[in-house]
């Protein structure tokens, strides 16, 4: 150590020598306690002199240190982008493999519904129109829920619907006048 330095040290009161002896985590705290200041400066020193040790050593291997710090750099940034690609890959098999189910399901239902209609004796155009309406024969059909109203008879024939009945008897009234028009206008 230069004289300059010494003497900085040197000017450090005792309780200020203790803590920089306790930094340097050579010695326990109670030693510390116990230790004059002769000592104190002495252990500090030699605490000083191995930290410039090790710093010059690491510069005059530093050509050395900074390659292994920047390969150890590289090294991390490419586990990191593994653990990345990693991540993405297994988020993306999850996505997949809850659309497969998503998609399983689905099938399963469909084949379900399949299977309670062919039990059931129906097809699916029977199963369209058990809500009602119109089948191909062009009479009206009654839904399942309608069909305890009329004695469970699933089908009307076009005579028991009102509406039919009122369009044949105001197409039969066309049919009179219009002939009696005729009659009343004609060269007969």
């Amino acid at each position: 150590m230069t004289a300059e330095q010494q003497d900085a040290l040197r000017k450090n009161n005792t309780e200020r020598l203790r803590v920089m002896a306790a930094r340097t985590g050579d010695i326990e705290d109670d030693d510390l306690e116990t230790m004059d200041r002769t000592a104190l400066l002495e252990l500090v020193a030699k605490a000083i002199l191995a930290k410039r040790e090790i710093e010059k050593e690491a510069v005059g291997g530093g050509a050395v240190a900074g390659m292994a710090s920047e390969r150890t750099d590289t090294v991390r940034e490419l586990e990191l982008q593994i653990e990345l690609k990693k991540m993405e890959w297994e988020a993306t098999n999850k996505k997949m493999e809850l659309e497969n189910e998503r998609k399983k399901m689905e099938l399963e239902h469909e084949w379900r519904m399949a299977q309670m209609s062919k039990r059931d004796g129906r097809s699916d155009e029977n199963v369209q129109n058990s809500a009602g309406g119109m089948d191909e024969t062009g009479a009206e059909t009654v839904g399942e829920l309608d069909a305890g109203r009329f004695g469970g008879d699933r089908r009307r024939s076009r005579a028991d619907v009102l509406a039919d009945k009122v369009k044949r008897y105001g197409a039969a009234l066309r049919q009179v006048v219009t002939i009696r028009r005729i009659r009343n206008s004609s060269i007969f």
